[in-house]
């Protein structure tokens, strides 16, 4: 009886350091998850604002816009995820807001496996934490040509940039890294910003930009840090679509 008490009295206890441990394993991925979708959720709530700040200020882009919008769409319709793939130039203008704009500045450190030499004749030891400033290749006139500080989508159109991609396989354009630390959720966040941007600017017939008293436009300067955010914050009001 003894022997028989003592293993049920071990047995309870490696099942209340399981259960602990259990729970404190589910805690700890419901930490992650929620740093996962809050962090997600920030970069494509600041992407749509830097987006909708840039088109709003641009009367020629968001008259292309439109016109494609109303041609592929259809008056009066919601843009659906089927409609994407026939709206380019509202991925061109996606893609150069995220080069212009990026949520992050600088991406995830990588570590180099062998010793090699960088640009500038600089050599970086095996083993090297390396960070990578993306905002400053994306604004680097040796690499984006045609004032790369300026918001032009026709860029992107052109024989020596259509095939950039954002999926980490052009090093000119890395908003969301590159290699096997690439955002998990580029393939979420992607057709989010996309079918949001069109339903915005396909849903009202106008916006009108709240600008403070003697401002004629809108202040497009950042403030980087981890993240970039906007130095003056868009406030723009919609009108209603009048349909017959």
């Amino acid at each position: 009886k003894g022997k028989c008490s003592k293993k049920i009295q071990s047995w309870n206890q490696r099942k209340q350091v399981q259960c602990i441990l259990g729970s404190y394993f589910v805690f700890v991925f419901w930490l992650i998850l929620q740093e996962l979708l809050a962090s997600g959720s920030h970069a494509i709530s600041k992407t749509i604002d830097q987006a909708m700040s840039e088109v709003l200020s641009s009367p020629r882009v968001i008259e292309k816009l439109r016109n494609e919008l109303n041609t592929m769409v259809g008056w009066g319709r919601h843009v659906e995820f089927s409609h994407i793939p026939h709206l380019p130039y509202l991925r061109t203008v996606l893609r150069e807001t995220l080069r212009l704009h990026p949520p992050s500045p600088i991406i995830f450190p990588h570590m180099s496996l062998d010793s090699c030499q960088a640009m500038g004749g600089y050599v970086i030891p095996q083993g090297t934490t390396v960070f990578v400033n993306v905002w400053a290749i994306a604004h680097d006139p040796e690499v984006w040509s045609d004032d790369p500080k300026k918001f032009l989508p026709e860029r992107l159109v052109k024989d020596s940039y259509s095939s950039v991609d954002l999926k980490g396989q052009h090093f000119e354009l890395l908003p969301f890294s590159s290699g096997r630390r690439m955002c998990l959720g580029i393939n979420i966040a992607l057709p989010i910003l996309e079918i949001t941007l069109a339903n915005l600017l396909h849903a009202f017939d106008d916006w009108k930009l709240g600008l403070p008293s003697g401002q004629s436009s809108l202040d497009m300067s950042d403030e980087c840090g981890i993240v970039c955010r906007r130095v003056q914050p868009l406030i723009a009001v919609p009108r209603k679509k009048n349909i017959v």
